[in-house]
């Protein structure tokens, strides 16, 4: 009875320790990362040419010359929307993506413009990717809004007005690419994870640890997060639904977020034990930046694709997440197995 009332004692020190060492860490580290998120500077790799107004229901065009063109990479244009207010509502049109050639430096884009739109102004956004996709890109431009005139000031825009162009590392910023041999190394210590879960799962007293890892596996060894997101993706541009997702990203983002705080409460009051804690803690971690990252909020995005030490900050606490549920679970066994 004494050892057993000093056991649970052990655990909650070190539960406070873990809340008051490991927590100020984090909320440090997250500021640090969204402070360097924010910050943008003059694009030098880029010269971009728009008309200085658009045509609302006419098509507004973008030139854009690259200072050293690099084959094989891709460069698209985006054209993003405000209101009159100023604020940034997002995705308007797109003109697709140009796979860029060593000889040639400028590329043109034409983009339509709704007339049933409520666009105030309109702002393109150009970006270099390695696969032609806003996931894969490398390099980012933002280039200051004009103002959309009514169909009575109705006109050809023609571009020839050099713009400022911004380049960004904060919510539509350029994005980190994505370590393979990373993503392999997380998949696979989550099958380690599943292993001793599911084959010493009375010892554990759970056999859920198992299953969730098996999951987190299969969900990496096959990319579901990159296929289900990019579904979702395409589909919303079929109904052209595209444009407004971001108020569905924001709820479902913070859905996510409270759905991981009430986890982490469950877990710490609800489950006994410092090792299962900490397991089901790294599941937890895992899947909400896992989901967070498959919703794609810019801000967020702008976070998880920062580098560190070569790394993607999201990678990083996937493995992170991975590798602290292995060494939970494998610490508890062979604790166990000494008893």
């Amino acid at each position: 009875m004494v050892e057993r009332s000093d056991g649970i004692r052990y655990n909650r020190v070190l539960m406070r320790r873990f809340f008051f060492l490991v927590v100020p860490c984090l909320v440090v580290l997250a500021l640090f990362l969204f402070w360097r998120s924010g910050i943008a500077r003059y694009a030098d790799w880029l010269y971009v040419e728009t008309p200085s107004v658009a045509i609302r229901g006419g098509s507004f065009p973008v030139r854009a010359t690259l200072q050293k063109p690099e084959r094989g990479t891709f460069i698209t244009a985006d054209l993003h929307w405000m209101t009159d207010d100023g604020e940034s509502s997002g995705f308007l049109a797109g003109s697709g993506n140009i796979k860029v050639e060593n000889d040639k430096a400028t590329y043109e884009f034409m983009m339509a413009i709704d007339s049933g739109e409520r666009a105030a102004f309109v702002f393109p956004v150009v970006y270099l990717s390695r696969e032609g996709s806003w996931q894969t890109r490398e390099a980012v431009v933002i280039l200051d809004p004009v103002p959309v005139l009514g169909t009575a000031d109705m006109g050809y825009a023609r571009p020839g007005r050099s713009r400022v162009a911004w380049e960004s590392v904060g919510k539509n910023g350029a994005t980190h690419p994505e370590s393979m041999l990373l993503r392999s190394i997380v998949g696979f210590v989550w099958l380690a994870v599943a292993t001793l879960g599911i084959a010493f799962r009375r010892r554990l007293l759970s056999g859920w640890i198992g299953v969730a890892a098996l999951v987190s596996s299969l969900w990496i060894a096959f990319a579901l997060d990159t296929i289900i997101g990019n579904a979702i993706r395409e589909a919303a541009k079929d109904v052209e639904v595209y444009s407004a997702r971001r108020l569905p990203q924001e709820a479902l983002t913070v859905v996510v977020i409270l759905a991981f705080v009430m986890l982490f409460s469950s877990i710490v009051s609800s489950i006994h034990g410092v090792r299962k804690k900490s397991a089901w803690m790294g599941i937890g971690v895992f899947w909400a930046v896992s989901l967070l990252g498959m919703l794609s909020l810019h801000e967020i995005d702008a976070v998880f694709s920062t580098a560190i030490v070569g790394l993607r900050v999201g990678q990083l606490v996937e493995l992170t997440a991975a590798l602290g549920c292995f060494m939970a679970i494998a610490d508890g066994k062979a604790l166990r197995l000494k008893r």
